[in-house]
């Protein structure tokens, strides 16, 4: 009863930040068992027209309990970015003021209890990140 207290037992959490032109939300697993889907569902909302590709990072560590790794819609390209991350250049729609990258796979065995990551967005020289966690339940 107390883990339920403290919503260790959510299925789902969610992170925004915003910078008033610039809001990312995040979708992301509290808890996750080994081998169940998972995923990362991140919306980018903009005061002006997206450009025509926006960067997101996920930090490697938070990568690393993916299996069967998928990006929706499909990436451009990936990149070593920052401080351990993998940067991924995605397609926005023209002139798009809100957008939706899904980011799937399954919970891998071989990872800790928990898990930290961060994830950043960068969109026309505006930058913007979220901490994420999420807790491997037997």
């Amino acid at each position: 009863m107390i883990a339920a207290g403290f919503g260790i037992f959510e299925q789902e959490r969610s992170a925004s930040v915003g910078n008033g032109q610039l809001q990312m939300d995040i979708d992301f697993p509290g808890t996750v068992r080994a081998g169940n889907e998972m995923g990362l569902a991140i919306s980018i909302t903009s005061a002006q027209p997206l450009p025509e590709t926006v960067e997101i990072s996920i930090s490697q560590e938070y990568l690393d309990f993916f299996e069967d790794f998928a990006v929706l819609p499909e990436a451009q390209s990936q990149s070593s970015g920052r401080q351990g991350a993998l940067a991924f250049e995605l397609s926005a729609q023209p002139g798009a003021r809100h957008a939706v990258f899904h980011f799937k796979g399954r919970a891998a065995d071989d990872w800790s209890p928990r898990t930290d990551g961060l994830v950043a967005v960068e969109v026309g020289g505006s930058t913007l990140s979220a901490d994420i966690r999420t807790w491997r339940m037997p």
